[in-house]
């Protein structure tokens, strides 16, 4: 795994806030508490980014993250009931 550590640290804080909110509420809520967790853990994070994708120099859509958690994607999908 390329960044063990930092995806590591990621986990931890999503199961914080998993542990803390507990499953069935929308995922909108569950991003914004991990923005506040990965925060309060030192973490710059950024919100919803927009990257283009290119496939033999043509665009052909647009990656929108949920997270990037220093340079790094992150997808927070969390269980619901």
């Amino acid at each position: 795994m390329i960044h063990e550590e930092l995806s590591g640290e990621i986990i931890g804080a999503a199961m914080e806030v998993l542990n803390e909110l507990k499953p069935g509420l929308d995922e909108k809520l569950y991003e914004r508490a991990m923005i506040i967790e990965l925060k309060h853990r030192g973490h710059g994070v950024s919100v919803q980014s927009s990257f283009p994708v290119f496939y033999h120099g043509e665009l052909i859509g647009t990656l929108i993250p949920d997270l990037i958690v220093h340079d790094t994607a992150s997808r927070t999908r969390m269980p619901r009931k």
